[in-house]
């Protein structure tokens, strides 16, 4: 280290003022004067003391005034060590010694020794440097890195600058080319898109699309102006529990636990053949399966005139095309009556079972809360004909008409159904897909949601409907029309969900 440097002073002599034991580390000079008479200033010195006898030793100390203190002793070949060596009596002779100077002069320059970092080396101006040993100073440094530098090229590594202001000021990070967020050349080539410069008008369309109907999805057509079927994406097949049996290629509902309407009525032939005036019915069937009845919705009104009156509901298994047989069970509701339709609805105490295929009667008649009352009914709502005779002494010249509506309560969401197109808006309205496999009730199996679904008996080019058979699909609508894809041939069917 530079500090290892002693002070430099000529022509200096004088005297031990005590005498030194070996091992002292602290000592007096007579005089601390040059042969100018002037006062050495305080610092590092190497002296030679006893120099002209055996007692000869060099040290070195730090002077203050006359006192002499961290005294080393240094031996021929510079190393030094606390203490003196030797023994030296007062008056001895004290010299500055050039042997230690010249040594650590020496072991700077070849690097035995460290510059001393608190005082470093500098030029007494700002040096031109051309040479590649040249020293090079903190300004040509800062000039080269800030900017001396070249700029940067296809060839050279040089100066840059950010594109964007990083997200760190203090710590800006340059991206590799390798990095996985940089877009690979094939990657940047195909965002140049196919059709059109890529915008804010012409966007890429992703997996999760939620643009509006009509705007998300692009379909290639080839050069006939027909659709491009090798770019057609493969159906997406999830696994399902149906609710009823399933037939492979049933087109399939998905529940969503909702009462829905089972089936449109029949307030025509199916009522006749009643035991009494007093009663009114509406027969149906359950073609798509054994169903739960919770509730029934009737539509009553009367032909002229207004009453109250409770009116007093049955549901009654019945397979000789008229009520007979004891109730399932019957619910009693008041209503007020006017010729104007009234919408009244009936929730059975204990959801009632009925069984697929079998006639059953929902039957309707009026009671005081005692007796029943008589009312005419409308046997044929289209000819208004096959009224009976009022029997009721406080509803003479009224005659009633009576609809009913079923709902279907079994209806479980997440579990499949077979379709249908009849005025059973949750069989219509709930499509879903094409069933691959057949499904037991309870059990679990494919179906085809989206893409091209596998089916069997198409006519290729043709749209296909929900049909009013469950399970079934048609080239023409069912009572409700239900677009459900078009054929691409006589096995493949590309499902749409939009009915348009």
């Amino acid at each position: 280290m530079a500090q290892l440097l002693g002070t430099v002073v000529a022509d200096f002599e004088t005297q031990l003022a005590t005498a030194l034991a070996v091992g002292d580390t602290t000592a007096t000079l007579q005089s601390a004067t040059d042969d100018d008479s002037v006062a050495l200033p305080a610092g590092r010195y190497f002296f030679t003391i006893d120099g002209d006898s055996s007692s000869k030793e060099h040290i070195a100390c730090t002077l203050s005034g006359t006192s002499l203190t961290a005294i080393k002793t240094v031996t021929r070949q510079g190393v030094e060590t606390s203490g003196v060596a030797r023994k030296h009596r007062v008056g001895a002779t004290v010299t500055i010694t050039n042997f230690a100077h010249i040594k650590q002069i020496n072991d700077l320059l070849d690097g035995t020794t460290d510059f001393d970092s608190a005082t470093p080396l500098k030029y007494d101006g700002d040096p031109t440097l051309s040479n590649d040993e040249d020293i090079a100073t903190k300004k040509y440094v800062d000039d080269v890195a800030i900017a001396g530098g070249a700029d940067s090229s296809t060839t050279t590594k040089g100066i840059t600058k950010m594109s964007v202001a990083p997200a760190s000021a203090s710590n800006p990070i340059a991206v590799g080319d390798n990095d996985p967020r940089v877009p690979t050349s094939d990657e940047n080539d195909a965002m140049a898109g196919t059709s059109g410069t890529p915008s804010s008008s012409n966007k890429f369309v992703t997996n999760d699309d939620t643009a509006e109907t009509g705007n998300s999805v692009v379909v290639r057509t080839k050069s006939t102006g027909k659709l491009d079927e090798s770019i057609l994406p493969d159906s997406s097949e999830v696994t399902l529990t149906a609710g009823e049996n399933i037939s492979q290629y049933d087109a399939v509902v998905i529940g969503d636990g909702v009462e829905y309407s089972l089936a449109s009525n029949d307030a025509g032939s199916n009522s006749e053949n009643l035991t009494s005036s007093q009663w009114m019915s509406q027969k149906f069937t359950t073609s798509s399966g054994a169903i739960t009845i919770s509730s029934v919705k009737i539509k009553l009104s009367l032909l002229s005139g207004s009453a109250s009156r409770p009116v007093r509901v049955s549901l009654r298994a019945d397979s000789a095309g008229k009520p007979t047989g004891s109730d399932l069970d019957s619910k009693d509701v008041s209503a007020s009556l006017t010729t104007s339709p009234t919408y009244i609805t009936f929730t059975f105490d204990t959801p009632v079972s009925v069984s697929a295929s079998t006639d059953y009667h929902l039957v309707a008649r009026l009671t005081d809360g005692n007796s029943d009352v008589y009312i005419d009914r409308d046997n044929d709502a289209s000819t208004g004909t096959n009224k009976s005779t009022d029997s009721g002494s406080s509803w003479s010249a009224n005659n009633g008409e009576l609809e009913f509506e079923v709902f279907e309560i079994n209806n479980t969401a997440g579990e499949i159904y077979q379709s249908d197109a009849s005025s059973n808006n949750f069989r219509a309205n709930n499509f879903i897909g094409i069933a691959q496999e057949a499904i037991s009730a309870s059990s679990t199996g494919e179906v085809s949601v989206t893409g091209v679904a596998t089916t069997s008996g198409l006519t290729a080019g043709s749209q296909y409907f929900l049909s009013d058979t469950s399970g079934s699909v048609s080239t023409s609508a069912g009572s409700q029309s239900v677009k459900i894809g078009q054929a691409l041939s006589a096995t493949q069917l590309l499902l749409k969900h939009d009915n348009s």
